[in-house]
């Protein structure tokens, strides 16, 4: 279908399967290519297009001709998929506009002024004010909100440590009665983590991505338990997941428990059990 009416670079890429979209075997090229007539006529008009083309396309859903053709010459720089960040600019301003205010600014790298635009969103801007948008001064107004924009983050990043570390001081106090923390056994006993560092070190000294987890812990998602030995109780030895249930229990670079981890981890989730249904059988007995 594609051959039949010239279209030999989007075959070529199909073919070779490089930087290749699922393409449906459909019963017609429009199906085929997961386009509308409109946007097909626009292929058309290109004559021979490449696989790009179509994606601009697919994810524009509707675009001018005029924008179209714009975005077919907008180099990749620094984004996978530059066009996007164009085409996700249309909720604030026009592509023309954002394409000649950069050309005008002579702004070397299209990522620079996207990474800007990004900061801005981030920090609660006005993104309807085309003074933000368009600032007469580029590169002098980047380097100042790219400074705001780091501090803006360490404010950010202390806040959730403090968020978070006042979640587990209020787990800890919670569950202080709960037979399943004051577990002991062959040597082995298990607690919550004391502050938002340690979620980081455990990760980075048992290789493995605990680390990653500290959002999810803050929104409440999951809880992170560390397992360790009498003998060395500062060191990181098996990080559980809970979420209602062991969800996983990993040492090592990810290494599965042994026969005594797992033990002590199923009397652990036992004594779990029977904390977390303990209030359900309160209420039933009201």
């Amino acid at each position: 279908q594609l051959l039949k009416i010239g279209f030999y670079k989007i075959v070529q890429s199909v073919m070779e399967d490089h930087n290749c979209p699922e393409f449906q075997n459909g019963k017609t090229v429009l199906e085929t290519l997961g386009i509308n007539k409109l946007q097909f006529n626009m292929l058309r008009e290109v004559g021979n297009p490449t696989v790009r083309d179509v994606m601009i396309l697919r994810y524009a859903k509707e675009i001018r001709q005029e924008d179209f053709k714009l975005l077919r010459y907008i180099h990749d720089d620094g984004y996978d998929k530059m066009y996007e960040k164009y085409l996700d600019m249309r909720q604030y301003t026009t592509i023309y506009k954002v394409d000649k205010y950069i050309n005008k600014q002579r702004i070397k790298h299209d990522a620079d002024y996207f990474d800007y635009i990004s900061w801005l969103e981030e920090m609660g801007y006005d993104m309807r004010n085309e003074f933000n948008l368009y600032p007469r001064d580029f590169k002098k107004v980047h380097d100042d909100k790219s400074k705001e924009y780091v501090k803006f983050k360490e404010k950010r990043a202390k806040e959730d440590i403090k968020r978070f570390n006042k979640l587990l001081k209020k787990l800890r106090k919670d569950t202080s009665d709960v037979d399943a923390m004051n577990l002991r056994i062959d040597g082995m006993f298990i607690r919550l983590p004391t502050q938002l560092d340690e979620l980081k070190k455990e990760g980075e000294i048992l290789h493995h991505c605990v680390g990653t987890y500290v959002d999810r812990v803050a929104k409440g998602e999951t809880m992170i338990f560390f397992i360790r030995q009498e003998s060395d109780p500062d060191k990181p030895f098996f990080t559980l997941e809970w979420k209602g249930r062991v969800v996983q229990c990993r040492g090592y670079r990810n290494c599965d428990m042994t026969p005594e981890v797992k033990a002590f981890v199923n009397i652990f989730q036992e004594k779990m059990a029977e904390y977390e249904n303990e209030p359900k059988k309160q209420r039933k007995a009201g």
